[in-house]
């Protein structure tokens, strides 16, 4: 994710969808943004890879830029068995 800049990012549900059409919730409501309320809340050169230490629904303090983390499920068993060319929409 480049740059996507929210003032509350809990109220953010962010969508993967395959070429058939396959849908699933990558980020879902960050804790950060429960009560927050900040022009510079976002993600800046986020990546979102099953191999991050770190999870993105764990994240209780700022998102940090130009940084892994492992999305809310995960890529290898949500988007198993499906046809991967074609038009992803994020």
């Amino acid at each position: 994710i480049n740059d996507l800049q929210h003032e509350r990012l809990g109220d953010l549900v962010i969508q993967l969808t395959s070429p058939d059409g396959h849908t699933a919730n990558i980020v879902d409501r960050v804790a950060n943004g429960t009560g927050l309320n900040t022009s510079s809340a976002g993600f800046t050169n986020v990546t979102l890879t099953d191999d991050a230490l770190d999870a993105i629904q764990s994240v209780s303090g700022n998102i940090t830029s130009n940084k892994d983390y492992r999305a809310a499920v995960s890529f290898r068993d949500e988007f198993r068995d499906l046809p991967a060319n074609g038009t992803w929409k994020l």
